[in-house]
């Protein structure tokens, strides 16, 4: 990656600490060998240090405009990946972090002739992430392997990164994309049902979203199965994923993961009627979000995840109308008063309490 060297050579690039963001980062330099239509793998191989080049240089600065570039702009899912960088954006948050780094071991022909997959192992640094109040979250510090496939396109005149396979070490590096999950003793867990009170407009209601959120939480952790977080998170809150993308992303490489306990919200205070909208409500309370090892088709440990422990914390949640109950919005890290005081409802008793 050539771009850690314009890094290492920028005169007035600053890494980010944990007082502030990355400041006077440079613009990674652009691949001539990406505009090369009939470079083929050398093109493949620029185009996929690009990627990490770009996406690294949207970690630091929350500009994901680059990497966008190397991304179809009619493919949702390839868009998504960059969902974590405008989490970042958009919560005022920074990440203090060493870059991820691929490793490609071949380009591989797929089921087209003309296609070819490269296979990588991707490494995934130690990582803290910061906001104003201090550290929000920390992890990482694990690898895993995939397919990165890429096609020139005529329309923008380059190399674009189309697909991401599921990929694993063997004969048949490249399984099918919807082949079973291994069997980690948990993926036949129930999925959480919606309580009812989460369709009641009330503090209590907004209480019971809370705690089913982390119910489907750490459903999300043991499956794999999405479906029912994302229907706990507004829709203008699709950041939100990162919560559970870690999970997912696992899953669809064949791994599972164990949990170290329940998650779970404890000092519980509600805030309704203060609010000024009448379809949202505050819960403040002490999060503890379990952590969780991962473990690879052949049960070999592959990371381990630190949790959280007594982290205060509000969650904002909206009573959605179309979907007919409430839904997390937003979520606001931070010491007790202060953050009450900030958001305006420190002078205000509680509606509900537990």
């Amino acid at each position: 990656m050539p771009y850690l060297d314009q890094l290492e050579q920028s005169p007035d690039y600053q890494p980010a600490s944990e007082d502030s963001p990355a400041e006077a980062v440079p613009v990674p330099d652009f691949s001539a060998l990406l505009c090369d239509e009939h470079a083929e793998n050398d093109a493949r191989s620029a185009a996929l240090s690009q990627w990490f080049e770009f996406y690294h240089y949207a970690e630091l600065t929350g500009d994901e405009s680059l990497a966008a570039q190397l991304l179809p702009a009619d493919c949702p899912e390839c868009l998504e990946s960059l969902e974590e960088i405008r989490a970042l954006s958009e919560g005022e948050m920074w990440l203090d972090s060493e870059p991820m780094t691929a490793l490609l071991h071949m380009w591989q022909m797929g089921e087209d002739p003309e296609t070819r997959i490269g296979f990588v192992e991707t490494e995934v640094p130690r990582y803290t992430l910061y906001d104003a109040a201090g550290t929000v979250d920390s992890g990482g510090d694990f690898s895993y392997t995939s397919g990165f496939e890429f096609e020139y396109s005529e329309d923008v005149g380059h190399w674009q990164l189309v697909q991401v396979h599921q990929a694993s070490m063997g004969d048949e590096a490249f399984p099918d994309e919807g082949s079973d999950q291994p069997d980690s003793g948990s993926a036949d867990a129930d999925a959480p049902q919606l309580p009812a009170e989460v369709e009641e407009k009330t503090a209590a209601g907004a209480l019971a979203a809370m705690d089913h959120w982390f119910e489907t939480f750490d459903y999300a952790a043991l499956t794999g199965d999405a479906e029912p977080i994302r229907a706990m998170h507004h829709p203008d809150s699709q950041h939100l994923s990162h919560f559970y993308e870690a999970f997912t992303d696992s899953y669809a490489q064949g791994e599972y993961i164990e949990l170290h306990g329940e998650s779970h919200i404890d000092d519980v205070a509600v805030y309704f009627d203060a609010i000024e909208n009448d379809d949202a409500a505050m819960v403040y309370g002490t999060i503890t979000e379990a952590g969780w090892d991962t473990y690879d088709s052949s049960g070999e440990l592959v990371s381990e995840q630190e949790g959280s422990a007594d982290q205060p914390m509000i969650h904002a949640f909206i009573y959605n109308e179309d979907a007919g109950h409430w839904q997390l919005a937003e979520y606001y890290p931070g010491e007790g008063d202060d953050l009450l005081e900030e958001l305006g409802i420190s002078d205000t008793e509680p509606d509900l309490t537990r």
